[in-house]
């Protein structure tokens, strides 16, 4: 079986893949935000250390609803969508991200130094410009990363329930068989 098969599911995913798909996706925003401030020789600047919790605030709002919306929804697990889904919930959390940053300085004491804040159009645009490789890069490998995830515990959870079916099955043929032996019934059989 390829990985870029297309693979439907009739239930849902289990709830503990909510969880996982939010700690992963929190994960990759940290990591997209370290990569692009060490790489631009940001380092650890602190007017910009609220974008660590930005980022994956970001992330969250877009990439939850839109993973529901093009993935469970229309029940298509394939690879090329979890890549879609994962670049375009990268690049539209940029803007998300710089409002998630802007709230809350809007009421600090002292102003942030960099100038650009006050042309926030322009902020989200070299964000793209100069983040967006990283973000766009480690989206994709995220959505991938999801889609293995999410199949592999619907599987589990489909086998599970198989399993469960089969014993309440055997559990019921048994019953049957007991009350046919107690009866006498088996003895009357040719």
């Amino acid at each position: 079986m390829s990985l870029a098969h297309i693979e439907s599911a009739s239930v849902k995913p289990p709830r503990i893949f909510w969880l996982f798909m939010g700690l992963v996706i929190v994960l990759a925003a940290d990591g997209a935000t370290a990569l692009v401030f060490h790489t631009t020789a940001q380092g650890f600047n602190s007017d910009f250390s609220l974008l660590y919790l930005a980022a994956p605030a970001a992330a969250l709002l877009i990439g939850i609803p839109a993973w529901f919306r093009f993935i469970v929804k229309p029940n298509r697990m394939t690879i090329k969508r979890g890549l879609l889904v994962g670049i375009l919930s990268s690049i539209a959390a940029h803007p998300i991200m710089w409002m998630l940053f802007w709230i809350p300085t809007l009421f600090m004491l002292q102003a942030l130094t960099p100038p650009l804040f006050s042309f926030p159009l322009l902020e989200i645009i070299f964000s793209l410009i100069y983040g967006g490789w990283a973000t766009t890069s480690i989206g994709a490998l995220t959505g991938v990363l999801l889609i293995v995830l999410q199949r592999t515990l619907t599987r589990a959870q489909q086998q599970q329930v198989s399993r469960e079916a089969k014993a309440v099955q055997w559990r019921e043929m048994s019953n049957a068989n007991a009350f046919h032996i107690e009866s006498g019934e088996e003895n009357m059989r040719p």
